[in-house]
């Protein structure tokens, strides 16, 4: 052990500071700059007065290395301060600001009806003053001729403020608000044709930039040759990084399968585009000063590649550890790979280290540790003579490995486990690998048109027996099995079973098998305490101008939604499913409602009474109801009956803010409680009581 841990410095280092991380992102524990700077400068007193102790005495051996542990805690928690800090000052909510001038700092993407892209607000005015800063910020503009041509690096201006991004709305639901908060965004801005204008300045990175023209030339040359469709989208996801044309019924097929990694390019894309770089570049390597030449050529082409694929974290992962690889064997060291991929990790995390609560960050990783520590130990169990038969085995404990080692992330994530997950990948993996090298020459050959007419053919052909491998083995019986919310007690002793129990097949040590025993009780105990009897719920869910109320009980569960959310199905996958999985029931009952000519429905559910109106007249109703569903009354105020005491009333989005105002004005006086979806999000009666998201 002594002599294994001087072979990995990195993980020494990395440790800590992943400790400070956690410990200040999970408690909010936040300190001043000036507070952490005066820790970090009593640590390195620390270690030099301990180093000048040791010259004379052995007693104090441990004292630097406690110090420069306890400096990178302090740093962790410094970089999480640093995130909160630029949070605290945001200009998202200030008021009197008229414009502001922002760069952009992606490559726009083109939704049905707007631009989407992430900018940098480099000078904002108010009170007719202008002042410097530095902020990223989500924009969406009008889809116009004029928006559809901004590219990369041009300067903007817009007459809006950056507004605060919204958290979320309903249980469950995925928190793209933490989520964008982890990318340092805070804030999104939507402007209309006429209240933005070009300057016709372009500052950007000039590699940044050519390579997003190359991604854009890439794509072109996609629709050119006849490429369209789920073929299309998957290309570009798989190749470039481009996950915007991804459909989502093909996303929910590659997740069922468990072969969702193969559309974000990933260590897998990255370390076959650096076997051909190793192939062509092997020659230069054989000679003193040349190799320098080829390892340069290898670290450019890699970070061209990273930086053509967006500079997405599960390239800029796989690209950092090869680069720690790379610079290693230049300098003639051929390190530990544990510690190499702690390098990458270390780097990573210096540079953000909020990428640490990646769910993509930690599956890589844990995926990888596993394959690198693990699998070796695994596959030497059998060593088959036969070159196909020891080609499939390793294929076989490396898909077995991985999968189990990220296992627990995707049942905590995900709550979902890909039932053939094993077949799927020993069929799509080599397939995929196929694709990407067809792929990659069908590009490097497009300038050729009658030559590329062929690899075109062949190539839109592979993607789409791809995706027909796939589609194949999501519609076999029970491909994915779905599982309750698991918390992160439990996830967190799941890995301790699955690594005890691990090590003690291939050590078979009685320690071992202690821990699998002990981890294996303490889950049992974990999951029986979090699961959740179901009392009988009803949900009000805040979606737009839409309307959907839930229910769910012992027996079973349903959603009544209005026609035009019906048809919606991602809006239903992304506001209301994730609730129903939260509480264990994943097929719910759509039901559909809005469609009472008269403008008044009733919907009776348990024992409380519901009504979805779209004008004012109640008269006709015969008793009071339990809730009050008001919906577009933007043009006549509602009267509600004097004999309605109890009624709670409750508005969405369909209304303005000046008319919601007017009801609460008007409810105030009569007593009657009031409750607005779009600002307060989802209402939820639980048991008789109401739970106020």
């Amino acid at each position: 052990m002594h002599s294994f841990l001087p072979r990995i410095p990195f993980v020494r280092l990395l440790l800590p500071f992943i400790a400070g991380i956690i410990f200040s992102w999970g408690l909010k524990f936040l300190l001043p700059v000036k507070d952490l700077l005066l820790l970090l400068l009593l640590c390195t007193a620390v270690v030099i007065i301990s180093r000048y102790l040791l010259k004379r005495s052995l007693r104090f051996s441990g004292i630097d290395g406690l110090a420069i542990s306890s400096a990178l805690f302090i740093c962790g928690i410094a970089s999480v301060s640093f995130h909160f800090e630029k949070e605290k000052n945001t200009i998202a909510g200030e008021k009197n600001i008229q414009r502001i001038i922002v760069c952009v700092n992606s490559e726009p993407v083109v939704k049905e009806n707007k631009i989407k892209f992430e900018g940098r607000i480099i000078s904002w005015q108010q009170n007719g003053q202008w002042k410097n800063g530095d902020e990223r910020s989500l924009f969406y503009l009008d889809r116009s001729a004029a928006s559809e041509n901004l590219r990369y690096g041009e300067e903007i201006v817009i007459a809006r403020a950056p507004i605060k991004t919204k958290g979320i709305a309903n249980p469950g639901e995925f928190d793209y608000a933490a989520w964008l908060s982890k990318r340092e965004i805070f804030s999104n801005v939507f402007a209309h044709d006429g209240q933005w204008r070009d300057l016709g300045l372009n500052n950007g990175n000039y590699f940044v930039r050519a390579a997003f023209s190359l991604r854009k030339y890439c794509l072109g040359k996609f629709v050119e040759y006849g490429m369209n469709g789920n073929e299309f989208g998957v290309a570009a996801a798989l190749l470039l990084g481009d996950s915007d044309h991804l459909d989502p019924s093909v996303i929910r097929s590659y997740s069922a399968s468990g072969v969702l990694h193969v559309l974000s390019v990933s260590g897998m894309h990255v370390a076959l585009i650096y076997v051909i770089l190793l192939k062509l570049l092997g020659p230069f390597e054989k000679r003193k000063y040349s190799k320098w030449f080829s390892f340069f050529l290898q670290l450019f082409f890699l970070w061209f590649y990273a930086t053509l694929t967006g500079l997405c974290p599960s390239v800029l992962r796989s690209v950092t550890m090869l680069t720690v690889v790379i610079i290693g064997k230049a300098m003639g060291r051929n390190g530990n790979i544990v510690n190499s991929i702690a390098a990458s990790a270390f780097i990573l995390l210096l540079f953000d280290p909020l990428l640490l609560f990646d769910a993509g960050f930690q599956l890589s990783y844990f995926a990888v540790a596993g394959i690198v520590i693990v699998q070796p130990l695994l596959a030497a169990k059998w060593e088959p003579d036969f070159f196909l038969w020891r080609h499939l085995w390793t294929m076989f404990t490396v898909t077995i490995v991985a999968q189990l080692f990220t296992f627990p992330l995707g049942l905590y994530y995900f709550k979902q486990f890909p039932s053939y997950f094993l077949f799927a990948n020993m069929i799509i993996i080599p397939l995929s690998t196929i694709v990407l090298y067809a792929g990659l020459v069908f590009l490097v050959c497009s300038p050729v048109r009658f030559i590329t007419k062929l690899f075109a053919v062949v190539f839109i052909f592979l993607v789409h027996l791809l995706n027909s491998c796939v589609a194949f083995t999501e519609h076999l019986p029970y491909s994915s099995v779905h599982f309750s919310p698991v918390s992160v007690t439990s996830t967190i002793l799941l890995y301790a079973v699955i690594i005890s129990g691990m090590i003690f097949m291939i050590k078979r040590h009685g320690n071992y098998f202690n821990v699998f025993l002990a981890s294996g009780v303490l889950l049992f105990i974990s999951l029986n305490s979090f699961t959740k009897m179901n009392s009988g719920k009803i949900i009000f869910f805040s979606v737009n101008r839409e309307t959907a109320i839930g229910f769910v009980n012992q027996n079973s569960a349903g959603v009544f939604v209005d026609s035009a959310l019906a048809v919606k199905k991602e809006n239903i996958d992304f506001h209301v499913s994730p609730f129903f999985s939260v509480e264990g029931k994943d097929n719910e009952e759509i039901i559909p409602v809005g469609n009472n000519s008269s403008g008044v429905e009733c919907i009776d559910v348990g024992n409380r009474k519901i009504i979805i109106a779209q004008q004012n007249d109640f008269s006709s109703m015969k008793s009071e109801p339990d809730f009050l569903l008001l919906k577009n009354f933007n043009k006549k105020f509602p009267e509600i009956p004097p004999s309605w005491k109890h009624v709670v009333i409750i508005t969405d989005a369909s209304d303005s803010e000046f008319e919601k105002n007017k009801i609460r004005t008007y409810c105030s006086k009569r007593n009657l409680k009031t409750y607005d979806l779009e600002s307060k999000g989802a209402l939820i009666i639980n048991s008789g009581s109401f739970i106020f998201s």
